[in-house]
């Protein structure tokens, strides 16, 4: 199910939201004896801890949201400082919580990330690391560290980073096992990073299912859950969000609104940060829309491990930085959103839908638009079975010059198990190879689908293939000797899917009389055709063997390729394979199999 990616890592993991960790860091940040009067400056009301000042055996509290919108208060004791342990130059801050919030979820849970810890009414960092098991220890990112955020530019430097476990020396481990409940085993492999629950809206059940499956095997740090939609637009102000509030980052909105969940750190003036620790770890260069969050409670899951349960509420600006410090913030700035439109109309049960997806960022059209596309389909065709679909679809956008483009495609599907699917692997794969295209960096305005649905599956399966020689006889074979100039025939036998009866097509190929060697016919249906598989499904191969010289180019080659209700035959000579000759047949139903003839030339 998830299949199809590029742009963020492997294709499985780009399908669970098309989501993979890169690493962005800018060192071009204040001096590190003016971070603390930086800080103070744009926050009056919040006093910075250094990292040095910090020391085993301090008390304090911190602020969460585990209902509703108002944060409540947790203790801590600190239990250490560590040296370089999420970085070079990067401190850990270990705390030990207790209190009525973390008695209720039996420990730090997932959504956590960014919640304020204070000492002495100076904040020392937020909560953003946790064992594997469920426990009250937690590692703080220092707020000395998450303040750079602050005065980060807009296109900051980067540099890589790699993500991993942050190890403990011996005596906090000791120390953790003999005065906490976290097991040895959670202890000595490191803290990590805590997961941010994802909520997803549009996709549910065994979709989702399949997503957590996905993104655990992908070791991302995302916990998916379904989740309600919520609307674009920044609505509210600096008031909607405050420390220890919930905190939405935003990547769709709409039929499929998608959004990271975690917990607002600061707000200062007409800025906030976040999470104390990355989204997607991407810098400056991916943003996301910001929004407040509406916690209705937190989760007690004993497999996947408690997580907080929030709606997107309402928009609140644009999240334009994503460090390993945590992210940043612009209130009341509006995200720019690529509309993703559809109307789909489903035979079985004669019901409609018109929808409506906007896309914050263009690395998530590709994903995005697919899951709108089938959770559209599944809600008016009513199951999940196979069945038939038709598709056409418009893509318009910009290059980097800002001049408009526009692609525009059909096809037909068919499947035994899950039309919802099949129906959107071309599209996926096609707005990946424009995302990705070797010629012009683009940007997507817009994505309009309109399709159909039904039970039927009109599926044509290739059987078998006769061959003639000139207008001989008919007969089977999987080898054949042939002169220059000759006349091949092929008939070519179908069987519709779940039917006795059968159909016959014939195609017709003539030998180049420039030819020389042996080669190969393949007789396929274009549902099958590797050259434009690997292309739609991979983003790879997408010139059909054609020389692309071009982005008008390559939309043309997209826009024409074979469609998966024709029946193709394709002459293939010499040490590459070359296509020489090629007829093709289109039918009223998907075709689908492959059969090959050995040719010899004479």
């Amino acid at each position: 199910m998830f299949g199809l990616h590029r742009r963020w890592g492997t294709r499985a993991g780009a399908f669970a939201m098309g989501l993979a960790l890169s690493a962005s860091l800018a060192p071009d940040v204040p001096a590190a004896e003016n971070r603390a009067a930086s800080a103070a400056a744009q926050c009056p009301g919040t006093a910075i801890m250094p990292v040095d000042q910090v020391a085993a055996g301090m008390a304090g509290s911190g602020l969460t949201v585990t209902k509703g919108r108002t944060p409540e208060r947790f203790n801590v004791e600190v239990l250490g400082v560590l040296p370089n342990e999420i970085a070079p130059g990067r401190d850990m801050i270990v705390v030990e919580a207790s209190g009525p919030p973390i008695d209720k979820a039996g420990g730090i849970w997932f959504g956590m990330s960014g919640s304020p810890v204070y000492v002495s009414n100076k904040l020392i960092g937020a909560v953003a690391f946790g064992f594997s098991a469920t426990s009250r220890v937690a590692g703080l990112t220092p707020a000395e560290d998450m303040v750079k955020v602050l005065d980060f530019a807009a296109q900051a430097p980067a540099a890589g980073l790699a993500d991993g476990p942050v190890m403990l020396p011996r005596w906090l481990k000791d120390r953790i096992v003999r005065n906490t409940d976290v097991p040895r085993e959670a202890v000595d492999e490191g803290l990590r990073r805590l997961k941010l629950p994802f909520t997803v809206s549009g996709v549910s059940g065994d979709r989702i299912t399949k997503v957590k499956r996905v993104i655990e095997s992908e070791e991302m740090p995302l916990l998916p859950h379904s989740g309600p939609a919520a609307q674009a637009g920044v609505t509210a102000g600096v008031a909607a969000l405050e420390p220890g509030s919930t905190f939405a980052a935003a990547l769709s909105y709409g039929d499929v609104t998608q959004a990271g969940i975690g917990t607002t750190t600061m707000v200062c003036g007409d800025k906030a940060l976040a999470f104390g620790h990355p989204f997607f770890f991407q810098g400056s260069q991916v943003q996301l829309g910001a929004n407040a969050g509406n916690t209705m409670t937190i989760i007690r899951d004993d497999f996947w491990g408690p997580y907080k349960l929030a709606a997107v509420a309402e928009g609140v600006g644009l999240m334009d930085q994503d460090r390993l410090a945590g992210i940043r913030a612009l209130l009341g700035v509006s995200p720019d959103l690529t509309s993703v439109t559809s109307t789909f109309r489903a035979l079985n049960t004669g019901m409609s839908r018109d929808g409506r997806t906007e896309i914050v960022h263009r690395d998530f059209v590709p994903f995005t638009t697919f899951a709108h596309l089938f959770s559209n389909i599944d809600s008016v065709f009513d199951q999940i079975t196979g069945g038939s679909s038709t598709l056409t679809w418009r893509v318009t956008g910009t290059t980097e010059s800002g001049a408009t483009w526009e692609l525009n495609r059909s096809n037909l599907y068919a499947d035994e198990f899950d039309i919802s699917f099949p129906t959107g692997f071309e599209i996926l794969g096609q707005l990946f190879t424009l995302l990705e295209n070797d010629f012009e960096e683009i940007d997507f305005s817009s994505v309009e689908l309109d399709g159909t649905v039904e039970e039927d599956i009109k599926l044509l399966r290739i059987e078998k293939v006769l061959v003639s020689l000139n207008g001989g006889d008919f007969v089977r074979k999987r080898r054949i000797r042939v002169s220059r100039g000759d006349l091949i025939g092929l008939r070519v036998v179908l069987v519709p899917f779940d039917e006795e009866t059968t159909q016959r097509v014939t195609l017709r190929l003539r030998v180049p009389r420039r030819t020389r060697g042996s080669g190969e016919i393949d007789v396929l249906g274009g549902s099958g055709d590797e050259l434009n598989f690997e292309c739609f499904f991979f983003g790879e191969n997408c010139t059909s063997e054609e020389d692309v010289d071009s982005f008008q180019e390559l939309i043309e080659v997209l826009e024409n390729a074979p469609t998966n209700n024709q029946l193709i035959a394709r002459l293939r000579m010499g040490a590459r394979r070359n296509v020489r000759v090629q007829d093709v047949e289109t039918l009223d139903q998907v075709v689908a199999g492959r059969k090959r003839i050995r040719l010899i030339v004479r």
